[in-house]
């Protein structure tokens, strides 16, 4: 099964952000930036993830990774 992974914590914690700030400053709910931490939206849209790697200025592929998993 592939699983889509991210690095979304570690960058908004480099940041000194917490979820509702982000959340504010990318234009989402802070549930949904959290469901997205968690791993429990497997299924982003691209503008979602275009938006998160955008303001922290990184390319889409160094924030989010799909990656095979044993289940």
């Amino acid at each position: 099964m592939v699983t889509l992974k991210n690095r979304l914590r570690e960058c908004r914690k480099a940041a000194h952000l917490n979820q509702k700030q982000l959340a504010n400053q990318i234009g989402i709910a802070r549930e949904t930036l959290g469901k997205l931490e968690r791993g429990e939206n497997q299924n982003p849209c691209y503008r979602l993830v275009y938006e998160v790697a955008s303001y922290f200025g990184k390319p889409v592929e160094e924030i989010f990774q799909y990656e095979e998993s044993e289940e």
